[in-house]
């Protein structure tokens, strides 16, 4: 997950209108031409924060997530149902990204995510101010994936296997008591 790029996106808007601004009065069909292109890298960051909820959401599903991936962003475009659920899908991944992380040893170094600033940036987006606090709440869960991500490269580190970062969840109970052995490499491990 790339903040730094999901930023310079974000970013990159004001600068394109404000250079619009500055050619439209010299040149005016290159200043419409800029102010149509100017929203296109908010669209692009629009996009990007969906992607690493939904991969944030992904990382805690076998962790026993209540919320699933394509239920965390899909419901986002439900029609005033999304004001309910920003406060579901952002405000309660803190929540369970904190739960899932503290109840597995070997995750003890994992960043956690901050409540009470993912709450405070959903009631925020009621009043305008919600943009400035979802940026350092954007940049913790990017943290948080590429954290899950670097246990994935560990030795035996396959999402599913039992060195992974999900520890074999999926095939822990299928496998009998010999994959509950010590794995190498780290990620969650059910004992």
């Amino acid at each position: 997950a790339s903040f730094g790029m999901w930023l310079s996106l974000l970013l990159s808007t004001p600068v394109i209108l404000v250079l619009a601004l500055v050619l439209s009065k010299s040149a005016s069909a290159l200043a419409a031409i800029l102010l149509i292109v100017a929203y296109l890298p908010a669209l692009g960051a629009s996009i990007m924060s969906l992607v690493y909820l939904y991969r944030a959401w992904n990382l805690l599903q076998p962790g026993g997530a209540r919320v699933t991936p394509g239920k965390a962003v899909g419901f986002l475009f439900i029609p005033f149902f999304q004001l309910y659920w920003v406060f579901v899908a952002f405000g309660g991944l803190p929540a369970e990204w904190n739960r899932v992380m503290g109840s597995h040893p070997n995750l003890s170094r994992a960043p956690r995510l901050s409540g009470g600033l993912a709450m405070a940036c959903c009631a925020g987006m009621f009043f305008g101010i919600g943009i400035f606090l979802f940026i350092p709440l954007l940049a913790s869960i990017c943290k948080g994936i590429n954290f899950m991500g670097s246990l994935h490269m560990m030795p035996g580190g396959g999402t599913g296997g039992p060195g992974g970062p999900l520890g074999g969840v999926q095939n822990m109970a299928a496998a009998g008591p010999a994959s509950q052995a010590q794995p190498p490499g780290g990620g969650i491990r059910l004992y």
